[in-house]
């Protein structure tokens, strides 16, 4: 084992590792916040579930990225750069740096280390 594979290997993990978090963190934020305002109870946040099912989807992505490294990293950039247009995030820093570029940035991650691995294959 090469140096440069466990490399591979600790970015592949800590990638995978934030995205799961990163995701999980958004959907709790994203159900809860907007269930406050109507009272108190797992009806009130199930009722709030359409707010958080975005981020579900993000859950599936990141499962595609686990299977198939190069398509899911695709797939988390493209919704990086869609949830710049969907939340204009260019005129908010906050959204911007706290929700798109991770996404970019995680998905760029996995990108580079599918092509790491191709790479380092004879």
């Amino acid at each position: 084992m090469s140096s440069s594979s466990g490399i591979t290997r600790v970015l592949r993990l800590a990638v995978r590792a934030l995205l799961v978090v990163f995701a999980l963190f958004w959907f709790v934020f994203a159900l809860l916040s907007g269930a406050g305002q109507h009272g108190q109870g797992i009806g009130v946040m199930l009722r709030n579930l359409p707010n958080a099912m975005p981020w579900l989807a993000l859950f599936v992505v990141i499962h595609i990225a686990f299977r198939w490294e190069l398509a899911g990293g695709l797939l988390v950039v493209a919704a990086g750069f869609f949830s710049m247009a969907f939340f204009n995030a260019l005129t908010s820093p906050v959204v911007l740096l706290a929700v798109s570029l991770p996404m970019v940035v995680l998905g760029s991650g996995l990108i580079l280390c599918w092509f790491s691995d191709r790479r380092q294959t004879p």
